[in-house]
């Protein structure tokens, strides 16, 4: 574990001390030396259970998966975040890509630790880094009111989990999550106890985020960086979902009656994001809401508490990172060249840049999940549990389903097809750098579907 982590500290004063000249280049090879150690993680020595233990810090084969995402995407960013960075001083340069390590340092810590209140001191250190980043280096003025919703919508969602997380303390003498699992099922009866269950919950629905606390998550994608968006929209939303499966085994007794509202919430959010998306002329405005509709389906997915909804999750949450990851960087290559995010304005990019159209195309179809993508087989998964456990979700699952399709190709036809606007006079062509960034998110999808036991988690 600390072979990642300790390369990972010695980042940040290798940030400070290279010479200019080398900073992006000695950084993003750093990074993706430690992204590619990461991979013999992957590597089980035993069927189930943790390995790489220590006191602290341990991996299984749920967090192992978002570990490889978190590390993966450091370099992912380094490299989109080139050209956006290109007019800062040096130092803000530096602090920069300080605050994208020290958020996968943090982002490492929180994935990895056995103790619960070790993951909610680094789940909400998090929140640092990605503030700075949103509010400093956003694109518009914005971006401080997004910084506030995402700092108060977060704080307000996650104190309740400090207090309940104290209570199990009190209750059981021990928050590590080895031993949790194997203790005395809590006897779960009066109106304190679903007071608690609830505030367990709620900071990981917050974060994913459910329908309904979800207004946050728009406005921090639109005025981030790229950085932020890439790294909002594949690892930070999943934080959520990993401590509700965390979780989840502890409050089983009260589980089967008090997660209705939520699972109504999360399948109705999927239609409604589904629908503000069908209307939505803000290109990064509306990956934001399809992040959420998808979110929906892995709350629906973790809270129905079966190994299939279990897999489905966490194939969908992987799946979803790179491909909403994917989309945020296309959206900048098309932001650096029309400087708006507006749909209309940027129509028929495909006559000019063929090859990113392509991106475009493949980027769409897995967002729409498309055969035999991963995020078919997550989404399937989700929908076959959900239709088990009652026939009615169908409609709704079906219908947002149909939905996204819609949308994924509103989203290629409008910035892709179509006569080109006349005020685009002069446009640089694509750079090597970004589809290298595009053919790292891609890669890894498609690759998937060739191994996708690496992802089924550790309910089979």
């Amino acid at each position: 574990m600390l072979k990642i982590l300790i390369p990972t500290i010695m980042l940040i004063p290798t940030i400070w001390l290279t010479p200019k000249k080398w900073l992006w280049t000695s950084t993003l090879t750093h990074s993706l030396i430690i992204a590619l150690f990461t991979l013999t993680w992957l590597v089980w020595p035993s069927e189930t259970a943790w390995s790489n233990l220590n006191g602290l810090m341990a991996t299984d084969q749920l967090s192992t998966p978002l570990l490889v995402l978190t590390c993966w995407l450091l370099p992912l960013m380094i490299l989109a975040s080139q050209n956006h960075t290109t007019n800062d001083p040096i130092n803000r340069q530096r602090m920069y890509i300080s605050l994208l390590t020290s958020l996968q340092m943090f982002l490492i810590l929180a994935f990895s630790a056995t103790e619960l209140i070790m993951f909610y001191v680094m789940f909400e250190a998090t929140l640092i880094p990605t503030l700075l980043i949103i509010t400093r280096w956003g694109n518009q003025t914005e971006r401080l009111n997004a910084g506030t919703y995402f700092l108060f919508y977060t704080l307000a969602g996650s104190l309740p989990l400090l207090v309940a997380l104290l209570i199990l303390q009190n209750k059981t003498g021990s928050l590590s999550m080895l031993t949790l699992q194997h203790s005395n099922p809590l006897n779960l009866i009066y109106l304190s106890d679903k007071m608690w269950w609830t505030g367990c919950l709620l900071a990981f629905l917050v974060k994913m985020p459910l329908y309904g606390v979800h207004l946050w998550l728009p406005k921090a994608h639109v005025e981030a960086p790229i950085a932020g968006s890439m790294i909002l929209a594949a690892v930070l939303l999943k934080l959520g979902g990993y401590g509700m499966m965390r979780l989840m085994n502890i409050l089983e007794p009260l589980s089967k009656q008090l997660s209705y509202p939520f699972m109504i919430l999360a399948l109705w959010g999927i239609i409604m994001t589904g629908l503000i998306c069908l209307r939505q002329n803000d290109l990064k405005s509306l990956i934001a809401y399809s992040s959420v509709s998808h979110m929906g389906l892995v709350a629906t997915g973790i809270l129905i508490q079966t190994s299939w909804g279990f897999t489905g999750a966490l194939i969908l949450m992987i799946a979803h990172g790179l491909t909403s990851s994917a989309l945020f960087c296309l959206a900048n290559t098309n932001y650096e060249r029309t400087h708006s995010r507006t749909m209309v304005l940027a129509r028929g990019l495909q006559m000019i840049l063929p090859l990113m159209a392509m991106w475009w195309f493949t980027a769409s179809l897995a967002n729409m999940a498309l055969p035999p993508l991963p995020n078919l087989m997550g989404e399937l998964m989700i929908i076959s549990s959900l239709f088990n456990w009652s026939p009615w979700t169908l409609v709704l699952t079906g219908l947002g389903t149909l939905i996204t399709a819609a949308y994924s190709l509103y989203l290629f036809l409008t910035t892709q097809r179509g006569p080109l606007t006349n005020h685009l006079i002069h446009i640089e062509p694509s750079h090597s750098r970004e589809h290298l960034i595009m053919a790292l998110h891609l890669t890894p999808l498609i690759l998937l579907i060739l191994k996708p036991e690496l992802l089924w988690g550790w309910v089979f």
